[in-house]
């Protein structure tokens, strides 16, 4: 379902599955170290700490879980939403957390206190993915009726709202500095955003099936992007 990849001396990975369980990897010796057990259900996403080896999990038992990676034990379990957890962003300095459920909306977690501090509504749909700009403070979530909006944080409002896909919204990567915005459907295109205006600036097409991820080079604006028609294009 998900993972994430460390390139430092020792090169640690961690991963998500449809097995409920999170697992820690040791690329060099190609070998699983740790399962991280206790999810109900499929586990859909999760982000690694590693300079405080600790780890939070998102699932489709409702719930996410906080590791410690060290010692492969739960430290606390969030509660809150209602449907499954699709996605996760975390300021692990803040101590905080912003997690994307299909129960059609967002949430704002203190991961210290394991408290939902704000709930973000206003999709009609599930939301699928989201991308959090915390310095800021907004964050830009994905929603299978088609739309996308742009939230504060502090406030817990949606300030934009775009629409231009013709279904579901799966993928999004965001530029913050240059306010663009880049986003996969599962109506086989992808979108360039501007983020102040509202406008979408391209279309890009050539898939024939629902397009499933995307991944920017805002630097050199190269785009690759991932599709059920089982093929990869770079643009």
């Amino acid at each position: 379902q998900h993972m994430q990849l460390l390139r430092v001396r020792r090169r640690l990975a961690i991963s998500s599955s449809w097995d409920s369980t999170v697992r820690l990897w040791d690329l060099q010796d190609a070998r699983c170290i740790k399962v991280l057990r206790g999810h109900g259900s499929a586990v859909s996403c999760v982000s690694a700490d590693w300079s405080s080896r600790q780890a939070l999990s998102g699932s489709w038992d409702n719930t996410m879980k906080l590791w410690d990676l060290e010692t492969g034990t739960c430290i606390e379990t969030l509660y809150g939403h209602r449907a499954p957890i699709a996605h996760l962003a975390v300021a692990w300095q803040r101590r905080q957390a912003l997690s994307a459920s299909e129960d059609h909306t967002l949430k704002l977690w203190d991961l210290d206190r394991a408290l939902c501090m704000k709930t973000l509504t206003g999709h009609s749909d599930a939301v699928s993915r989201l991308a959090a700009d915390w310095g800021s403070g907004e964050a830009l979530s994905a929603c299978l009726d088609g739309t996308l909006k742009l939230w504060a944080l502090d406030s817990a409002t949606c300030t934009l709202t775009l629409h231009d896909h013709a279904d579901a919204v799966s993928s999004v990567d965001v530029c913050w500095t240059s306010r663009r915005a880049l986003t996969g459907s599962w109506d086989s295109s992808l979108k360039l955003w501007d983020l102040d205006a509202g406008d979408c600036l391209a279309t890009l097409r050539g898939h024939r099936a629902p397009v499933t991820c995307v991944a920017v080079d805002w630097q050199s604006l190269s785009v690759l992007s991932g599709s059920g028609d089982k093929t990869l294009k770079l643009r």
